[in-house]
């Protein structure tokens, strides 16, 4: 997806999510920027490959900028794009000219049971065999209780070749990639371009130990939280976010 003119900028969405999630925000950052919101690998309308690493989906935007004759851009990554993003600064970091990060730090996060829950969840809900999205929300609901997220998920569904509901992203691979993607960056070295790192005030994703990690890593980078955010910090406060943004993005 993509709108407007200007300096390029790319949007990299998190897990389970899609390019669709980050269109409001999109829209509003292309008065300044041509903006692109690619589907990461295994998610939405991209394709499904048997392997989900961080540099891989680093080597697919950088495929990606060749294609649409970019050399030079701004990135921004939310979660598991803001891994991505924080791959390709270190991989090619010509190709990047701001870094913008939304609630994620470069270190580990160990403790997968939550992400590999979820995804069995969305196995067990075989929305093959349902006859309406509310349905399948139904078959959700026995295990996500949080409506919020349970929305957010079924807009991964879709209808397959046979008309039968199906799940976009690949969830047999995600599952079995779960400790890749939950690991950490290990650069050799650091990315000393312009970064910034945008925190949830609510969410624990960017802890006192990722914050050493980022300043390790990223030397000039700023770390900025919003206040009364989550992790979805892009949703929670969606003006306070494009104001932390784009002021960056200009300054």
């Amino acid at each position: 997806m993509e709108w407007g003119d200007g300096p390029p900028l790319i949007i990299l969405h998190g897990l389970f999510g899609m390019s669709d999630n980050w269109a409001p925000l999109a829209r509003k950052l292309s008065n300044g920027y041509r903006v692109i919101v690619p589907d990461l690998r295994n998610h939405g309308r991209s394709p499904h490959f048997a392997s989900h690493t961080y540099k891989e989906m680093a080597s697919d935007i950088t495929i990606l900028c060749n294609e649409l004759n970019i050399d030079r851009c701004s990135i921004l990554g939310h979660s598991m794009g803001g891994k991505v993003a924080m791959t390709l600064a270190f991989e090619n970091p010509a190709l990047v000219d701001r870094l913008v990060v939304a609630d994620i730090g470069p270190g580990a996060y160990p403790d997968h049971s939550y992400h590999s829950q979820l995804i069995q969840l969305m196995l067990d809900a075989h929305p093959e065999t349902a006859s309406s999205r509310s349905e399948i929300e139904s078959r959700l609901a026995s295990g996500v209780f949080d409506e919020r997220i349970r929305l957010f998920l079924l807009k991964n569904i879709t209808r397959d070749q046979n008309g039968s509901f199906a799940w976009k992203v690949n969830l047999p691979v995600l599952a079995a990639c779960m400790p890749q993607i939950l690991a950490g960056i290990t650069p050799n070295g650091f990315y000393s371009g312009k970064s910034l790192f945008i925190k949830g005030e609510l969410s624990d994703y960017v802890s006192g130990h990722q914050c050493d990690l980022i300043y390790e890593q990223f030397p000039t980078a700023r770390v900025v939280a919003i206040q009364k955010a989550g992790h979805w910090l892009h949703a929670d406060a969606p003006e306070e976010f494009f104001r932390v943004v784009s002021d960056f993005l200009s300054s």
